[in-house]
């Protein structure tokens, strides 16, 4: 079995089904495609799906890059340089009880709110032209759109996409038996990739945002 690409993915899955050039699973293939990239994409965190990113920090509560997954770790650079330790995350509540009155350098925590990080205590003085904040997080995949697109998650864990793409067509062919099957296979396939991530040294998973 090869998946390295949405055409090839899309093969196997007519194979699995018994459905090779059948007109109604080409025309309906995009659409169980994404329904299990929707719903794996807010439930893997595979190493191959972790990213670090950064922003300017210009305000105290800044739009978050890293999406909806989960967030490992937050740290503030000043004109390029690390600040340590990294910030505390915590619960928006607690913060604005510690923080809420207080404005003063340097920034020691962060919280999440929806698609944004709010930090905390915030500058008084301007220091918008040097202070950006990395992220180090989980991201969703990138969808597969053309036939000879590919991922990180096809790639490495293919079986993710199969059986993620199986059990999306198990309602519509009527196939509850292998709903159950494929659907624990599914299940098991995510906790493999996850759990590779979880055996690497490094952050526990603090906070999810959404």
């Amino acid at each position: 079995m090869t998946l390295a690409t949405k055409a090839e993915l899309r093969d196997e899955v007519a194979v699995w089904l018994s459905r090779v050039g059948e007109p109604d699973f080409l025309a309906r293939f995009d659409t169980f495609l994404a329904l299990a990239e929707a719903d794996f994409g807010t439930k893997i965190r595979a190493s191959v799906t972790e990213r670090r990113l950064d922003a300017v920090v210009n305000e105290r509560w800044e739009k978050n890059p890293a999406g909806t997954n989960q967030v490992r770790s937050v740290v503030i650079l000043n004109n390029g340089n690390y600040q340590f330790p990294p910030l505390d995350f915590l619960p928006y509540q607690d913060i604005i009880r510690l923080y809420g009155t207080t404005g003063a350098a340097p920034i020691r925590a962060y919280t999440l709110v929806g698609n944004q990080i709010g930090f905390f205590p915030f500058p008084l003085e301007d220091l918008t032209s040097t202070l950006r904040f990395e992220v180090i997080a989980y991201v969703r995949p990138d969808p597969l759109t053309t036939d000879d697109s590919d991922n990180e998650i096809l790639l490495v864990h293919p079986n993710v996409y199969l059986y993620g793409v199986l059990v999306q067509t198990a309602p519509y062919y009527g196939r509850d038996e292998d709903l159950v099957k494929w659907g624990q296979l599914y299940g098991q396939a995510i906790a493999d990739a996850n759990q590779e991530a979880s055996s690497k040294p490094g952050d526990v998973l603090i906070a999810r945002i959404a």
